[in-house]
């Protein structure tokens, strides 16, 4: 857990729920308590998953995003939070396999990305839909909405949290995090059409230092 940026994150200006979320969040990682909502109960570990070269992976990640969606996932096995995306890549930058992601300021998801060096994507059979519907309808700030989801969090091997059900999923260093700018806009109708309450998506490049497929499912 990186203290020192989740303490000037949650100091800058966000004194209120984000700041009782802070005090939270800091119990979570020093004093060995259960929070209530988004745990992993019962040692619940990876099984069934095998680590592949993620250049062999054979998908249109246009269609594995834009049109299957995914889950984005921070935190660990004591504390996390998932939303579901459909904004985002894959590709190569700076020598490294990366994929990029795009998260609102408002979600909840957002603060455990940047408490975190790791996140992972998550990505699901299409009979898992209603699954990602749920994730991407309910904040993990009321309730525990993997449960109603129906899903099954994993503690992975580099220590952040995937999905039991998940067909594929991988794991992502941060290398850099930027909030977009209004004024690198060339297409200006997308602040319109997009952004008309200015709240801009915090661009995250990791690179990905993990692939894992789940050998139960139709990969």
């Amino acid at each position: 857990m990186n203290f020192k940026r989740c303490v000037k994150f949650y100091l800058s200006g966000r004194l209120t729920a984000d700041f009782l979320f802070f005090l939270k969040l800091t119990i979570l990682y020093f004093v060995p308590l259960s929070y209530k909502y988004l745990t992993i109960k019962g040692g619940v570990v990876m099984e069934n998953y095998q680590a592949i070269d993620f250049r062999v992976m054979q998908e249109n990640a246009a269609k594995l995003i834009g049109s299957d969606w995914m889950l984005i996932t921070a935190g660990n096995s004591r504390s996390f939070n998932t939303m579901t995306a459909s904004w985002g890549g894959l590709g190569h930058l700076w020598n490294k396999d990366v994929a990029f992601i795009f998260v609102r300021p408002q979600r909840y998801t957002l603060q455990f990305i940047e408490c975190e060096e790791i996140f992972t994507l998550s990505f699901f059979d299409r009979m898992f839909r209603p699954a990602l519907q749920t994730c991407g309808s309910q904040s993990g700030r009321d309730g525990d909405k993997v449960a109603q989801a129906g899903l099954t969090p994993i503690e992975t091997t580099g220590g952040s949290v995937s999905f039991a059900e998940a067909r594929m999923f991988l794991e992502c260093r941060k290398l850099y995090g930027e909030y977009l700018k209004p004024e690198a806009f060339t297409d200006r109708s997308i602040l319109a059409s997009v952004y008309p309450q200015s709240d801009f998506h915090k661009l995250y490049i990791g690179e990905v230092v993990h692939f894992y497929f789940n050998t139960a499912s139709h990969f």
